[in-house]
C-alpha cells in the first residue's frame, strides 16, 4: 500500500489518473479483470484533540466517490484502471488537504491499494 501525499490538483480543473499495480516480486502486472468493485475516494481531513497527546487525523464522510458502481472507474488493460473526476465533481471541493483512499475488492478481499492525502488548490480560472 502506497501512504503519502499525492500530487497537487485543482478544484476548477477535471481529475483522471490511471493507477497500475504490479507484483511486488515479478514486476509484472496484476490481472484485476475479477474485481468486483475499484473504489477512490476523498473524504474532507479533520483533526481532534486526543485528550492532551496532540491532535490526530482522521476523515469524515466521502465528498466525493469514483467506482466501478458509478463508471467513473474503467478497466485500462491487465493491471491498470482509470478513474475520473469531472471539473464539476472537482468544485464541491474548496481549496485544502483531503484524505484520499484507494481501494479494491477482488476474491472477496478488500486491499487499500493507497491511503494518503491529496492538496486541493483553490483555481481561479473559470471556464
Amino acid at each position: 500500500m502506497y501512504d503519502g501525499t499525492l500530487s497537487t490538483i485543482s478544484n476548477r480543473q477535471s481529475w483522471s489518473d490511471c493507477v497500475e499495480l504490479r507484483d511486488n516480486d515479478t514486476r509484472e502486472l496484476i490481472d484485476i479483470s475479477t474485481a468486483t468493485q475499484i473504489a477512490v475516494q476523498i473524504a474532507p481531513l479533520q483533526s481532534v484533540d486526543i485528550g492532551g497527546y496532540g491532535d490526530a487525523s482522521y476523515g469524515g464522510s466521502a465528498l466525493l466517490t469514483a467506482s466501478l458502481t458509478n463508471g467513473k472507474v474503467q478497466h485500462v488493460q491487465t493491471g491498470i484502471f482509470q478513474f475520473a473526476f469531472t471539473k464539476d465533481d472537482m468544485r464541491m471541493l474548496g481549496g485544502g488537504v483531503y484524505n484520499v483512499e484507494i481501494a479494491i475488492e477482488k476474491d472477496g478481499e478488500t486491499e487499500s491499494l493507497i491511503l494518503g492525502t491529496v492538496p486541493v488548490r483553490e483555481g481561479v480560472v473559470t471556464i
